[in-house]
């Protein structure tokens, strides 16, 4: 729930899409939920080293790649939220 201290306190629009996901993905996904990169490059279906490689700010990833990132662990996220 951490992950959303940023976006409130900043504004959405400081904060670049691809920092949003990548937020998400460390606060949430690994920090919340202990999911390993390599789980969530199976749950994203890319490489493990690409996750990583996103994750440390390279903007030099494929666009599908770039498209299952964002969509499927966007998705995990959603679907794991306790509230549901």
């Amino acid at each position: 729930m951490h992950y959303r201290l940023p976006f409130l306190s900043t504004g959405f629009s400081f904060i670049g899409s691809k920092e949003r996901v990548r937020a998400i993905i460390e606060a949430n996904l690994i920090g919340d939920y202990n999911l390993s990169y390599e789980t969530l490059g199976k749950y994203a279906n890319v490489p493990c080293d690409v996750l990583k490689d996103f994750c440390e700010g390279n903007d030099h990833i494929d666009i599908d790649h770039l498209m299952n990132i964002c969509v499927n662990l966007l998705m995990l996220s959603f679907v794991l939220r306790p509230e549901l």
